[in-house]
């Protein structure tokens, strides 16, 4: 199963925001904050889910969202994303640091998009100048390095 605010959109051009019932400009604002804890919350208890082992909540980095879903869901486990590049490293770690000093659980890194499989040799090349560096930023932070 899945929800996503994206199933709601009328458009794949629809910006998510709210618009007050009068629809005026000045009402329109992106949504921050308790909009967000509302919609998410909003997802969790109004989706009808059935028996779940696991349910994954794919959310843009910060520590925020990490906090508040940290308050609505009793076991939460964090998983860490990066990609090969040193300004997503410095984002990650960030995020990283503030889960930790939350008291949040976090599971694991993973760096994705260390590589491509290359369809005629099927060697794996890199996507970035850089390196994959998942392993060391991982243990860096005391997480398991998930791949």
């Amino acid at each position: 199963m899945v929800m996503s605010i994206d199933l709601l959109l009328e458009t794949d051009d629809t910006p998510v925001d709210w618009r007050s019932l009068k629809g005026l400009a000045e009402d329109t604002f992106v949504w921050r904050g308790t909009m967000e804890t509302t919609a998410v919350r909003e997802f969790l208890t109004d989706t009808i889910w059935g028996k779940l082992d696991i349910l994954l909540i794919d959310l843009p980095p910060g520590v925020a969202r990490f906090s508040t879903l940290a308050r609505l869901i009793p076991r939460l486990g964090g998983l860490a994303v990066t990609i090969p590049s040193a300004a997503s490293h410095l984002v990650v770690r960030r995020a990283v640091l503030a889960a930790q000093a939350s008291g949040g659980t976090l599971l694991g890194l993973v760096e994705n998009m260390a590589g491509y499989l290359c369809s005629s040799c099927w060697e794996v090349g890199p996507l970035f100048a850089r390196q994959p560096e998942g392993e060391n930023l991982a243990a860096e932070l005391g997480l398991p390095f998930l791949g």
